[in-house]
């Protein structure tokens, strides 16, 4: 097996893995760490990897108390599969070394209880729903135009996003004419483009109008309304990033509704926890 070498987020699990006298301590960094760093299917092959390679040379209930940590926290992100199928794995590339073998055979151990067990079992557990830019622009135009392409509303709004004429000039789509209209109606390409430029422009006028910054608000609850991101992106897409900025700023008491009487809060919620990975 090719030799692993460590960097400095290695050093600071090592660190972590050094505590071995206090267990809710150490369980509490080391799943911190896990959920930083197990957030792709590549990151989480080389860290369990990286993190077997650590512990193999520990005492045995070290070792268990390690990889219960981290079953528990796969199982929690989603990625226990993931977890299962690179300790079977690791066992095929390292069949002759009899140390790794032993952390392994633990790992399976752990494995086989975990699917027994209340604690761990898969069916008790519910995972977190992971929101994508894909699902946000499926959900924002079901919500906003039943997901068609070619639509234009009483009050003008266009397309897919129900984006308005001020709104486009202010990205850089000029619809002055209906030649320009139908162009943009017709191409969906042109339109993901937009919305991704207006969702871009609002977080820009959100971050100079917010107090502490747009990044600052994210996760934070305002006005009973707990905010994200896409929340926050989707409050300014309903009414303008100035009536979302007026309503974080007020600490919720300024809510600014649509010309169909939608309040702001609805989107901040509706649209909440969804993953833009440009912004």
């Amino acid at each position: 097996m090719e030799k692993v070498l460590y960097g400095v987020n290695d050093f600071l699990l090592i660190e972590i893995l050094k505590i071995q006298d206090d267990d809710m301590l150490m369980e509490s960094m080391l799943s911190e760490w896990i959920e930083k760093n197990f957030d792709t299917e590549e990151k989480i092959q080389k860290n369990i990897r990286r993190l077997l390679d650590l512990i193999e040379n520990k005492k045995e209930d070290y070792i268990r108390k390690v990889i219960r940590t981290v079953l528990a926290v796969c199982i929690a992100i989603g990625s226990f599969a993931i977890f299962e199928s690179f300790i079977y794995a690791y066992k095929v590339n390292d069949i002759h070394d009899s140390q790794k073998s032993k952390v392994v055979k633990i790992a399976k151990d752990e494995i086989t209880k975990s699917k027994k067990s209340k604690i761990f079992n898969l069916k008790t557990i519910e995972k977190p729903i992971f929101k994508s830019y894909k699902d946000l622009e499926y959900a924002v135009g079901k919500k906003e135009s039943s997901n068609r392409w070619d639509i234009v509303n009483s009050s003008g709004y266009m397309g897919y996003f129900q984006m308005g004429k001020s709104a486009l000039q202010d990205i850089g789509i000029p619809i002055l004419n209906d030649e320009d209209k139908e162009a943009f109606l017709n191409n969906p390409n042109i339109q993901r483009k937009a919305f991704k430029k207006l969702l871009k422009r609002n977080k820009q006028i959100l971050n100079s109008k917010l107090e502490k910054g747009f990044d600052y608000y994210d996760g934070r609850t305002i006005g009973g309304v707990k905010l994200s991101k896409s929340g926050m992106l989707m409050g300014s897409h309903l009414v303008g990033a100035g009536a979302m900025s007026d309503f974080i700023n007020s600490n919720g008491r300024t809510i600014a509704k649509d010309g169909n009487n939608v309040p702001i809060t609805e989107y901040i919620a509706l649209f909440a926890d969804y993953h833009i990975p440009f912004i």
